[in-house]
C-alpha cells in the first residue's frame, strides 16, 4: 500500500489506538510497527493466527498479562535466535 494511501486512511492513528490497549510496552512497540501487506498467503496466515486466538479467548477468556515483566533489557545483549533454556545456559537449538 502507498505512502498516500496510509496517510488518507489515517493508518498512523490506527496503529496508536491498538498500541494503547496493549498490555506491554515491548507489544505496544510491535502493534507500532506493523505494516498492510498484499502478500495473500501472509494475510491468509496472520487471519486464521486471529480466529484461532478469538475462539481461545472465548473458550477461556483473557489471559492475564498483570505480572508480565519487560526483560529485554537483561537479554540485550544476546542474538535473537531461538532458543531454549537447557539447564543454566542458553542453548540454540529448535523448541
Amino acid at each position: 500500500m502507498n505512502a498516500k494511501a496510509l496517510v488518507t486512511l489515517e493508518f498512523d492513528k490506527v496503529l496508536d489506538m491498538l498500541a494503547a490497549v496493549c498490555q506491554t510496552e515491548g507489544a505496544a512497540e510491535y502493534a507500532r510497527r506493523l505494516t498492510p501487506s498484499s502478500d495473500i498467503e501472509k494475510v491468509m496466515k496472520k487471519q486464521r493466527q486471529t480466529t484461532d486466538s478469538k475462539t481461545l479467548i472465548g473458550l477461556k477468556g483473557l489471559p492475564s498479562f498483570g505480572r508480565v515483566k519487560d526483560i529485554r533489557e537483561s537479554v540485550g545483549g544476546r542474538r535473537r535466535t531461538r532458543c531454549c533454556l537447557s539447564g543454566n545456559c542458553w542453548t540454540a537449538r529448535p523448541c
